[in-house]
């Protein structure tokens, strides 16, 4: 392993590393902060990309207003230059409005794993995988 990739590996965790910790302290903003101007996510269970911090950071604002004891526990995480993979365990309670759902206290206790590319400053893409099978019918509990 050269010095380089050593270099690109550990701004690519630090990076990772800051982004679950701005989710665990519920601030969308310094999330968003941490992609690319054009950065995306996307959901893969919906099929639905976003694109921009703001979009970033207005999709994180909503599922905090749902989710307001929001969760994620990093079970894993792999790096390979700037591409990284984390396993984790999202949990919460169900507070808001999500969609046709009431909020009532469904209790979300949801394991996925988060794709993310990044240039070594910032995150260019992240790919969300989780089973939404069971996340519906935690929810409709």
């Amino acid at each position: 392993m050269t010095a380089h990739a050593t270099g690109r590996e550990g701004g690519t965790r630090a990076l990772v590393e800051r982004l679950f910790e701005a989710y665990n302290t519920h601030d969308p903003e310094v999330a968003a902060g941490l992609y690319a101007e054009q950065g995306t996510h996307t959901e893969t269970a919906h099929q639905r990309q976003v694109a921009g911090r703001g979009a970033v950071q207005q999709g994180l604002q909503r599922f905090f207003a749902m989710f307001p004891d929001a969760r994620w526990d990093l079970l894993r995480l792999m790096v390979d230059g700037s591409e990284a993979g984390a396993a984790y365990r999202l949990t919460g309670s169900l507070r808001g409005q999500m969609g046709p759902i009431q909020g009532a206290g469904q209790m979300l206790d949801l394991r996925g794993v988060l794709l993310i590319t990044t240039d070594s400053e910032a995150i260019l893409a992240t790919e969300d995988y989780w089973d939404a099978h069971t996340f519906q019918r935690q929810m409709q509990a």
